[in-house]
């Protein structure tokens, strides 16, 4: 079994948001995912020495009646990602990360045919990203992990995308925003089935976003665009 990132298909992502544990899916409907301004995320993939895009995942909890799950964005430059250790957890290293100013629920028990909405998901796209100081993003990163309903399906609070991962296919992030029409790029959490993983994982999936907010799709299989997910590390262990 490998860990590291990989493209895969509309069908395969729609079996991810299928599969949540259901103890998840009242807390990850009210925030399924978010959507970024590709233009940043292009911009890292030129630097000389660029590594990945690593994403921290945040809980903001001052509304308790409707806790935020959302991602902060990272670039690594010249980086290789340690063996995950709980007692040596992971930092930022840069100051103020990039989150998505446009952050979106969608009931998962009322989705039919996950494939079909992910396809042609469509929403008026962000103006703007937002930036979030590190200092509060490990506030909100330490709150994620500490959230009861999540300990058993994640550990570590963070998923790394590694451009060209040992063993893995090479320029997979440069590869992804290079996408034809690209100009946003859209997260979904997803759910990993215990065929897969043992112990069951939470995933981050990227999917292109064309110029309108629509998820970028030709409704084919054989000439789709690629999704990205299975970001490192492994799952709990």
């Amino acid at each position: 079994m490998n860990f590291f990132s990989e493209t895969i298909t509309y069908k395969r992502a729609g079996q991810y948001l299928a599969e949540f544990a259901d103890e998840l899916k009242d807390i990850f409907s009210l925030h399924l995912g978010g959507t970024l301004l590709a233009a940043p995320l292009k911009e890292w993939a030129t630097m000389p020495g660029f590594s990945g895009v690593m994403t921290w995942f945040c809980l903001d909890k001052s509304n308790p009646l409707a806790a935020k799950v959302f991602l902060a964005f990272e670039k690594k430059i010249d980086f290789v990602i340690p063996r995950p250790d709980p007692s040596k957890p992971l930092e930022p290293e840069t100051d103020n990360l990039l989150i998505p100013s446009q952050r979106f629920g969608y009931s998962l028990r009322s989705i039919k045919d996950y494939e079909t909405f992910l396809r042609n998901h469509k929403m008026a796209p962000p103006i703007e990203n937002a930036l979030l100081h590190s200092v509060s993003v490990m506030r909100y990163f330490k709150e994620y992990l500490d959230a009861d309903p999540i300990k058993p399906f994640q550990r570590y609070g963070y998923g790394y995308f590694e451009n060209s991962p040992d063993g893995g296919n090479k320029d997979i992030i440069k590869n992804f925003l290079a996408t034809t029409g690209l100009e946003y790029v859209r997260y979904y959490f997803g759910f990993c089935p215990r065929a897969e993983a043992d112990p069951n994982f939470i995933r981050i999936i990227l999917v292109p976003v064309d110029k309108e907010g629509k998820n970028i799709s030709e409704q084919s299989i054989l000439s789709d665009p690629p999704l990205v997910q299975k970001s490192v590390p492994p799952p709990p262990l």
